[in-house]
Formats: C-alpha cells, sequence, structure tokens
C-alpha cells in the first residue's frame, strides 16, 4: 500500500473496459506523492502511478474510464491515460497554478478538467489538448473545491473566504463570475 496518508478517493465509471467489471478500479491519493490503482471486485493492488514531487491531494476519473486526472501540491495537474493493454502512462502535465493544489474535477461531458488550490485561482483545461482556457480569479483565499454542473456550463467553487461563487464557463461566457 501507501507508505504515508491517504487523502482522497475516486472509483472508475460504470463500464470501465480494462477490469470488465464497471466501477471496480478505485484510485486512491497520498501524501507519499503517489496514485494507487486498486481492482476492488478482485481485491487486488494494480499499480502506483508516479510523477508528481509532493502529496497528490485529489483524483478524478474521466466519464469514459480511460482517463485519471491527479492534482498535487506541487502545483501541477496530471492527465493519466490506459493504453489498449491497460497500461496507465501520464499524458499532459498541466502547469498554471502558483501554489499546491486542492481539487481536480472533469465535467459530465468529458471535455473539460477543473483545478482548484491554494493560490485562489480556478484553472479550466481543454482535456484533449491539454490547454489552460481559463485562469478564474476572485476568491481572496485558498479554493478549497469545484463541481461542474450536469450540462457543464457552469462550475461552482467554494473557498475558504466563506464564499461560494458560480462560474460561465461556456465560449461566450469566458469564465465570466455569474453569482458569489
Amino acid at each position: 500500500g501507501h507508505q504515508d496518508r491517504v487523502i482522497g478517493f475516486a472509483f472508475a465509471p460504470s463500464g470501465y473496459p480494462p477490469l470488465g467489471a464497471g466501477g471496480s478500479l478505485l484510485a486512491s491519493a497520498s501524501w507519499d506523492s503517489t496514485i494507487g490503482l486498486w481492482d476492488v471486485q478482485r481485491e487486488e493492488f494494480v499499480t502506483f502511478l508516479r510523477g508528481h514531487a509532493e502529496t497528490v491531494e485529489s483524483v478524478a476519473f474521466h466519464p469514459s474510464g480511460q482517463l485519471l486526472a491527479s492534482a498535487s501540491w506541487d502545483r501541477t495537474v496530471r492527465i493519466w491515460g490506459v493504453d489498449p493493454h491497460g497500461q496507465w502512462q501520464m499524458l499532459h502535465v498541466l502547469q498554471g497554478h502558483s501554489d499546491g493544489l486542492e481539487m481536480v474535477t472533469f465535467s459530465p461531458d468529458g471535455l473539460l478538467l477543473a483545478s482548484c488550490g491554494c493560490d485562489r485561482l480556478i484553472c479550466v483545461w481543454d482535456v484533449q489538448s491539454g490547454r489552460l482556457l481559463y485562469q478564474l480569479q476572485g476568491h481572496t483565499s485558498w479554493v478549497r473545491c469545484i463541481a461542474f454542473h450536469p450540462e457543464s456550463t457552469i462550475l461552482a467553487s467554494g473557498s475558504d473566504d466563506g464564499t461560494v461563487k458560480l462560474w460561465d464557463i461556456t465560449p461566450s461566457g469566458a469564465g465570466r463570475c455569474l453569482q458569489t
């Protein structure tokens, strides 16, 4: 297992192909700077994903189950992909934050990825290219949590500053804050 505290989990969505039984793959985030992958149905450890230099704070599966994102105190988001043989590899290292990260999440349509952290920013990324689309600013303290609306058009953020903000992340909205 991990060599330090485990601080986050994510289950793969149903229909995850490499293991054959949807939802049986679990990813864990740890202070030991790794992501653990576990086959829950078989009660077996699968592998560790290594690449972060500091604590991995959050993990999230893409709706397809073919991608996994991780957010770390090393100020990076990493996107991992699974090949046809079930082997995981790092696809993108996303850099846009200036301090440690708290959370990462995919949009329900799988096109966008959002990250937030101690730098008071929310970054919104294009999943396929890894390109930074928006850097959302407006919180005055750490941003701890983010969630996409089911239609992937609005992003909610919560902060230590005591506020919840709603952001328009459509191309025409360009990351504008809709409501605090």
